[in-house]
């Protein structure tokens, strides 16, 4: 079995989309997905996982064992990836410094290593160093990528001449496209044996496999036409292309934005909302119904009314999101790829999947969003920018002004993940509190602004003008007070104003009087804070302490909405906090009651592949006089890592506490002293392994904006 699915042992066929449970329980934003033919990639927000079949190290972990659930890629973890394509069975990445990585299949030379080896772990492409690449693409066994200049370099299998150097040669090492080098291509898309490049004219040039009808015809129609002659028609045809060829017919309504390539076809996006497709169809997947194959690209006219952002492409069968969040999925079904029930082999025309959006809108109530990444990623064709060397200082005409000018000018137009990364890094707390007040996350913004006063000493007139700035501005953006999302935000910022106010020692005065302005608005959230928080309130007065269960007292005794019922008393310890159930909280409860009783049903013991006991075996093989000791225990975990008892106790769990010790700039002395007695102590654990711990403690450090002194590099078996 080849587990490509990512849901462990149980690999059964779905025909409804199911949740990725390793990924979700560990907290991972999945930023962007790619498959192959036997696995799977998702590029998170602290790097790439993988699982599925690795019969040629595409997973990328030094070996060719297959994975049933995601494994973090090691190799590429510090690399900052910002895009990841797979191939057949090897994959690309692209990280944030425009260098390249390939690995796994690599016979046709598709790895662009100048080797046709096979390699296990991802390796850097240093031939394409110098050549600023932007864009990255992969088919069944060759490779396509893109300069920020517009050249387009291939390399890998040429025997259909999909990469167009006239000839049906492999080359293992990235070779320019020479009937492109008057062109300026800015968008390119690797079918199986077919490349496709937009160029700024918007013209379209395809070679490799001809995309038409693969079926001869009739025998008596093949050598000869009706006067006993060649049947040169026929033969031109099917004929591939070995050279790039200009598409005719292209008559898009706007700016191609996005090109995906499947098996033997290939659809189009443009700025406008529309999907175009041409290629093959014996599944249905050009989405244009019963039609014949198509060479030259046609609208899709069940998308007329609606506006797409997104397209993707499978072997035979095609996917679209539209601005709704809605899914629209048709082609070949009888696998279960177009994620819905439905007994027909193949679905001609698109078809909204209700359960994808669905499951869209629970998550998205259960969650609280970070900064919003976009969901479509315009094009610089020709926008009249202004010119940022001229914020600032004549001396340094790229400085920080200009920095927080183009962040602004370009919000919207770039995925923030890898930038605010990138500043945490650098401590640019002005640049991150403009990405996130332009987000409108105004608790981040108000938290990197005061780490941006507390870098420049400011006095606490000028932390109490920021610390205001944003109260207005949070009070004046949210119109239900009584929300759950306004609660849990406004708890965030007290949180933080009122530990940066205590650290700088301020008086509580200039405070007091900034939060009274809103002070009907934000009383319960005040009183939440306060009675949960007595060390950092224990500066504030006892007439401010009064006014604010005053207000609470008030807002209960005048029947609006509200959150919840609170009761506190300033002689008592003792508290008591009554939460109504929202629906939000309803969801939540849901996801948790079925993240703890969805296994059941499975029984209440851990699956160990035949490929882990072999590995097992083998390290008790390699332990010296191993036949004189009794049989090692072996220590199993749900999330699919297994140990040798005596390994686990001596190596595994010291490592895992040294590298927390070691790697964590926020110390964690207590959480590591239980789970180290756990680990020791327990028979039957209640936690995860090590490895999972780890790499999720791992995030919450790095999402703690506290830079580390050493780099907390993952930590995978």
């Amino acid at each position: 079995m080849i587990f490509r699915l990512g849901h462990g042992e149980e690999e059964e066929r779905k025909s409804q989309p199911t949740r990725v449970e390793t990924l979700y329980m560990l907290g991972r934003q999945v930023l962007a997905v790619s498959c192959g033919a036997e696995h799977t990639i998702a590029m998170c927000q602290d790097g790439l996982f993988s699982w599925g079949g690795s019969s040629h190290g595409q997973l990328g972990h030094g070996d060719r064992l297959n994975r049933t659930r995601p494994v973090q890629i090691g190799t590429l973890a510090d690399k900052n990836v910002v895009s990841v394509v797979c191939g057949q069975y090897h994959c690309l990445a692209l990280d944030g410094d425009q260098r390249v990585w390939s690995w796994g299949w690599g016979v046709h030379g598709q790895l662009g290593l100048q080797s046709t080896d096979d390699r296990l772990f991802p390796v850097h492409v240093s031939v394409l160093d110098y050549k600023e690449i932007s864009f990255i693409a992969a088919g069944y066994g060759h490779s396509a990528v893109l300069t920020s200049k517009g050249e387009v370099l291939v390399f890998g299998n040429g025997m259909y001449g999909q990469l167009g150097l006239g000839n049906s040669e492999k080359q293992s090492c990235p070779v320019v496209v020479p009937g492109l080098q008057k062109r300026t291509v800015y968008l390119i898309g690797c079918g199986n044996f077919h490349t496709v490049a937009v160029c700024t004219d918007q013209s379209v040039y395809y070679w490799g496999k001809n995309l038409q009808r693969l079926n001869p015809p009739p025998s008596s129609q093949q050598g000869n036409n009706r006067r006993g002659r060649p049947n040169h028609s026929f033969h031109n045809t099917l004929a591939n292309s070995f050279t790039p060829q200009l598409m005719s017919g292209t008559e898009f309504d706007d700016t191609v934005t996005q090109i995906t390539c499947g098996g033997f076809h290939t659809m189009f996006l443009t700025a406008a909302g529309s999907v175009y497709a041409c290629g093959k169809n014996q599944s249905g997947q050009l989405g244009l119904g019963p039609t014949t194959e198509l060479l030259c690209p046609k609208k899709l006219p069940n998308f007329d009314r609606r506006k797409i952002m997104g397209i993707a492409a499978g072997d035979e069968f095609s996917l679209a999101l539209d601005e709704t969040q809605t899914p629209w999925v048709w082609g070949k079904t009888e696998h279960g790829q177009l994620g819905i029930d439905d007994r027909r082999q193949s679905l001609g025309t698109p078809v909204p999947n209700e359960t994808l959006r669905l499951m869209h809108e629970s998550s998205r109530g259960v969650e609280s969003p970070d900064v919003t990444e976009p969901s479509l990623f315009a094009l610089d064709m020709g926008w009249q920018l202004c010119d940022f060397a001229a914020f600032g200082s004549d001396h340094v005409p790229y400085g920080q002004e200009a920095l927080c000018a183009a962040l602004k000018c370009l919000h919207g137009f770039y995925r923030h993940t890898p930038i605010v990364h990138q500043l945490y890094l650098t401590q640019d707390w002005t640049a991150l509190t403009t990405i996130y007040h332009d987000a409108q996350q105004w608790s981040q913004a108000l938290e990197c602004a005061l780490l941006g006063c507390t870098s420049d000493n400011a006095s606490a007139s000028t932390a109490g003008e920021v610390i205001k700035t944003y109260m207005d501005l949070f009070v004046s953006a949210n119109k239900n007070h009584h929300s759950y999302s306004f609660v849990m935000c406004g708890t965030q910022m007290m949180t933080c104003l009122f530990s940066y106010w205590k650290t700088r020692g301020f008086s509580f005065t200039l405070l007091e009087g900034i939060l009274g302005e809103h002070l009907s608005t934000l009383a319960y959230i005040l009183s939440l804070f306060v009675g949960h928080n007595p060390a950092l309130a224990s500066g504030v007065s006892i007439e401010f302490h009064m006014k604010v269960v005053k207000e609470v007292q008030c807002q209960i005794g005048s029947g609006l909405p509200k959150p919840s019922d609170i009761i506190m008393s300033s002689h008592s310890k003792d508290r008591k906090v009554v939460v109504e159930m929202s629906d939000r909280d309803e969801r939540l409860w849901s996801e948790i009651r079925r993240n703890l009783f969805g296994s059941l049903h499975k029984g209440t013991s851990v699956h160990i592949s035949e490929q882990t006991l072999a590995s097992l075996e083998a390290q008790v093989k390699e332990t010296p006089n191993h036949e004189l000791h009794p049989p090692e225990a072996i220590v199993a975990f749900s999330c699919g890592h297994s140990f040798l008892e005596s390994q686990f106790q001596t190596k595994i769990v010291p490592e895992f506490v040294e590298r927390a010790h070691s790697f964590f700039p926020v110390p964690i002395h207590q959480t590591l002293k239980h789970l180290q007695s756990h680990y020791k102590q327990s028979q039957f654990y209640l936690c995860a392994c090590p490895y999972c711990v780890f790499q999720y403690l791992r995030k919450e450090q790095l999402d703690t904006g506290t830079p580390p002194s050493n780099p907390i590099h993952p930590w995978n078996p």
